[in-house]
């Protein structure tokens, strides 16, 4: 039984990979076509499709944690593991749901971030891959202040009143960035 819940997990993931890059291809195209790029490009400094090239599927499997609850399902991946050089924290986040609407959420209001030490719950930029109301993703970034470096023990993102549960805490530690 764990098998075949494992191998639909994966599958789940890989679909929701292969939809992000379909979106996102025919987002650019349609923006490049209206003159609306470089707008948005200078608005934010993360290019989800840079930020998702040459990452394996399966690494990304590997360092994304999910939350299940309120009739919607959350993923949450934290990219600096696969992604060292970037200097702002930045998350690869998708939102599943059939029954609840997820536009009404601003996912850099509800992001708080701690290491331990340190928590932090403003500064953070939500740019928006796929908006539907029952579909969501996007990167969520915010700038490294001191949250993490070589020294951090672990990593803990709280998406707070997503589907009526309180906190989806998604934690990442040092063992997951030190392989």
């Amino acid at each position: 039984m764990r098998k075949i819940i494992t191998w639909v997990v994966a599958i789940a993931f890989a679909a929701t990979a292969l939809i992000f890059f379909y979106f996102q291809q025919n987002n650019s195209k349609s923006k490049a076509n209206t003159g609306e790029g470089n707008r948005i490009e200078q608005s934010t400094a993360v290019d989800p499709e840079k930020l998702l090239d040459g990452i394996d599927e399966s690494k990304l499997f590997a360092v994304t944690r999910r939350t299940e609850g309120g009739a919607v399902t959350v993923d949450a991946a934290f990219l600096n593991i696969l992604k060292p050089e970037e200097k702002d924290l930045i998350f690869y986040v998708t939102l599943n749901t059939h029954t609840v609407d997820l536009s009404s959420y601003d996912i850099a209001k509800i992001a708080v971030l701690s290491n331990g030490s340190k928590t932090v719950n403003q500064g953070f930029t939500w740019r928006a891959i796929s908006d539907d109301g029952h579909h969501r993703s996007g990167i969520l970034t915010i700038k490294n202040d001191g949250l993490f470096n070589n020294n951090t023990g672990f990593l803990e993102l709280n998406l707070q009143t997503i589907g009526a549960i309180p906190d989806r805490k998604f934690k990442w530690d040092k063992s997951d960035w030190k392989k």
